[in-house]
């Protein structure tokens, strides 16, 4: 790496790590790139030149560099296993938006209100690692391949994506996320499971049924 490039990415960090530091002091109203400047000690203009969109592309950047973090976390289990692969995606990534929400609530709340290039390449980041889990579970047939990666996929981390904007807005704690996330996910996938998968399902529908059956009747209230 160039010494230009080097502090280039010294530069974006710095701006990052302010974001995430006024975020979770004053929330998304007192995220502005002044701010963001100041408190990274960077000129306004040295970050419209690395941010060109200003305060929504920092938002992105922010939710990439999460993306990425996640991604090398589950590489570093180093799963085989399809479905585990699978579902570590939902729990691995509920578990670190827990750890930080007080940045992670109002940048998926923002993320899920938002629709442009930015946030279809986010979409496309989170789907990607789905992906790979459902084709490693087809690959060792656990998974029919009567649905296509690609939309499996898409219809996955949209359901995720329904417990993930009811958490971001306050209307689900860590664990009905969690709880609303994977039962999805197994009824999802339950019609595509093969042999022993089937019942690695079952046993996580029938576990998961009495806190969504509690889900659904506060949400009816």
């Amino acid at each position: 790496m160039s010494v230009r490039e080097s502090a280039k990415q010294e530069r974006v960090q710095r701006a990052l790590d302010a974001a995430r530091q006024i975020l979770r002091r004053d929330g998304v109203d007192g995220l502005q790139i002044r701010t963001i400047a100041d408190e990274a000690g960077l000129a306004v203009r040295t970050l419209y030149n690395q941010f060109g969109g200003g305060k929504s592309d920092v938002l992105l950047a922010l939710m990439s560099q999460e993306m990425d973090e996640l991604a090398a976390e589950l590489d570093a289990l180093q799963l085989d296993d399809g479905i585990d692969m699978s579902r570590a995606v939902i729990t691995v990534s509920i578990a670190r938006f827990r750890a930080s929400q007080d940045v992670m609530r109002p940048l998926m709340a923002l993320t899920y209100s938002t629709s442009d290039k930015g946030t279809a390449m986010l979409a496309n980041q989170a789907r990607g690692l789905q992906e790979r889990a459902v084709a490693r579970a087809i690959e060792n047939g656990q998974l029919s391949d009567l649905v296509p990666v690609r939309v499996l996929a898409h219809l996955i981390l949209d359901a995720y994506a329904n417990a993930g904007h009811r958490w971001a807005r306050g209307s689900l704690d860590h664990k009905g996320f969690e709880t609303q996330a994977l039962h999805t996910w197994s009824c999802l996938l339950l019609g595509l499971a093969l042999g022993e998968t089937r019942s690695r399902f079952e046993r996580e529908i029938k576990r998961l049924t009495p806190d969504m059956r509690r889900l659904v009747k506060t949400a009816a209230v």
